[in-house]
């Protein structure tokens, strides 16, 4: 607790007593271990105008935060006659940025539903149809929260756990669904299949491949569970757990939902709607463009993510800090050694630096710290305790994305038995992820947007966010690569024609990608527009890679892959056959 006289010294007067209020209102507090009092030379000003009263903790890091809550408001209303009291520390931080996260939630969630009904409107033409996703995916995102609620209970959940599950859901549920409804309504309105048959045919074949994206998106976030850290863990498995319950909405609820609804599902139809057009004429079209000419496309598209990747090796990261021995040069002034107040043998001493904890040369100073104070003394701290968990994160990393890329092949290889094609395709999801980490460059380090986006640049990226984004936008570019992969395999074990396998598939599934992604980067783009940072870093990050992947990767550059390496893609060994379970995507 900061407190500042503007009329004097403030242990005198009224200041005097406001700092005896302070302390009261700390010492009536259970959860409070020890309250200190200013001490002239360390938390007393020179000037006599400012002091520091530390309040420590009796409680663990999560119970503090909701001190900080409750005390926050009390604690600034003993504010007046010349005196301010100003709470501050890690648990008020944390508190304050719990409010401010909660709201920038509520705000994105109030910009994107209204702009994901009116793409699914587009998307469906009816409004029945439209609201179905967004019926199933709330359905799902209400089984994720309380479940993390009552999690929450037994263990601490990460803050940004909710936030980022509660995101990640809304747009893969959306995903999910749309796959479904589209699929349903192609057999009962377009081929005239009886509902059982229709949904019959929906489950076996879009049900399948919404099945296998939504175990290849859990196996990737799974390896986040490699960072040796609870909070990171944390944030994965709120993720997972949001993950889970929504294609479980989407494979149980939405069949019965259909089958109830049938035909009505196209009320409030809009005057233009062909209810039961699965193949799509215009992205036939594309498919028959791509064909005739998939160097030239593929070399374009190529070039561009390329392009847009080449800044990701510039990329800086390091973790946010607040902007605020005596021998070491990089140490500005300690303060007096305080002893333990328990009577054991232990001292506090607590030192300044010359630079900004995010600076790159604090490293090189507690380094030396460590190697020249004998092995009793800890080095710690807040800023300390960033760059430690920075050397964490930089050594999990490596193994993260090796993990993560040999799952997803062998998922992909599982689910299509054919090796070149799994392995492409695992390897063009990296290209989207590249760049948009080479954008997150521009915009986060060198602060591109920044205006725009309502930031002040920091001149880096959080160091946590290259490892937790790589997993998710891994997860996002496989599912759109099941879509693609799944349709373009039905339309082979179907014809056994190159051409049909790569025209249909973009045909019948490419709509649906486009539209599911429009909805994605519509969800994470206003989650990139407001509230505090790292919310905007996962908006702007998982946005772009979304947009990338879907329109450039999965609409061009993949199935000009499927073209140029025709019979050999789906070419799968016969010891491989044996070993692997039979999935077809073919109905009957």
């Amino acid at each position: 607790m900061v407190v500042r006289s503007t009329d004097g010294p403030v242990t005198q007067g009224h200041g005097r007593e406001v700092l005896t209020s302070v302390t009261r209102l700390l010492q009536d507090e259970p959860r409070i271990a020890d309250v200190v009092a200013p001490m002239p030379g360390a938390t007393l000003s020179q000037d006599g105008r400012t002091a520091v009263v530390l309040a420590g903790a009796g409680v663990d890091t999560n119970e503090m935060v909701k001190v900080a809550t409750d005390l926050k408001a009390p604690l600034q209303d003993l504010s007046g006659d010349g005196v301010e009291v100003n709470p501050t520390g890690a648990s008020l931080l944390w508190s304050d940025f719990n409010e401010a996260n909660l709201q920038a939630m509520m705000k994105s969630e109030m910009m994107s539903w209204p702009v994901t009904m009116a793409i699914l409107v587009l998307a469906f033409g009816a409004l029945v149809a439209a609201g179905l996703p967004l019926i199933l995916t709330l359905a799902g995102l209400v089984a994720s929260a309380g479940s993390l609620v009552l999690i929450n209970h037994l263990v601490p959940v990460s803050t940004w756990a909710m936030n980022f599950a509660m995101m990640f859901a809304l747009a893969l549920g959306i995903d999910y669904a749309l796959f479904l409804v589209v699929r349903y309504r192609a057999a009962r309105m377009g081929a005239h299949e009886s509902k059982r048959q229709a949904i019959a045919e929906t489950m076996d074949t879009a049900g399948k491949a919404v099945l296998l994206s939504g175990l290849t998106v859990l196996v990737s976030l799974s390896a986040v569970m490699l960072v040796p850290s609870p909070s990171f863990r944390s944030m994965a498995g709120g993720i997972m757990l949001s993950v889970l319950f929504v294609p479980a909405a989407t494979l149980t609820l939405l069949p019965l939902v259909l089958s109830w609804l049938d035909l009505r599902i196209n009320k409030l139809s809009l005057p233009w709607v062909h209810t039961g057009e699965h193949r799509s004429a215009r992205f036939a079209a594309w498919g028959e463009r791509l064909w005739r000419r998939p160097v030239l496309w593929g070399l374009a598209s190529l070039v561009v993510l390329l392009a847009l990747a080449a800044p990701v090796l510039g990329l800086r990261t390091a973790l946010p800090s607040i902007k605020v021995l005596r021998q070491d040069s990089g140490i500005a002034g300690a303060m007096p050694a305080m002893p333990a107040s328990d009577g054991s043998d232990w001292v506090l001493v607590q030192a300044v630096p010359h630079t900004d904890p995010s600076d790159p040369a604090l490293s090189a100073t507690v380094d030396r710290l460590r190697a020249d104070l004998p092995g009793s003394a800890l080095v710690g701290g807040a800023a300390v305790e960033n760059l430690d968990f920075k050397a964490q994160l930089d050594e999990s990393t490596p193994l993260v994305i090796g993990v993560v890329l040999g799952l997803g092949f062998l998922f992909l290889l599982i689910a299509l038995q054919a090796p070149l094609i799994s392995l492409l395709g695992t390897l063009a999801s990296l290209l989207s992820t590249a760049a948009a980490f080479g954008v997150a460059r521009l915009v986060f380090q060198e602060g591109m947007g920044a205006g725009f986006l309502g930031f002040e640049p920091q001149g880096f990226l959080d160091a946590w966010a290259p490892v937790f984004f790589f997993a998710m936008m891994f997860a996002i570019a496989m599912d759109y690569t099941v879509f693609l992969l799944a349709s373009a395999k039905e339309h082979d074990e179907r014809s056994g024609d190159p051409h049909e396998a790569m025209v249909g598939a973009l045909a019948h599934s490419g709509r649906v990608i486009f539209t599911a992604g429009a909805v994605m980067v519509a969800v994470f783009f206003t989650f990139a527009v407001s509230g505090p940072l790292p919310p905007k870093e996962m908006g702007v990050v998982l946005g772009v890679a979304v947009l990338l992947d879907a329109f450039l990767v999965r609409l061009v550059l993949l199935p000009v892959m499927l073209r140029l390496t025709g019979r050999a893609a789906w070419h799968s060994l016969a010891w491989l056959r044996r070993v692997l379970p039979d999935i077809t995507f073919s109905h009957g």
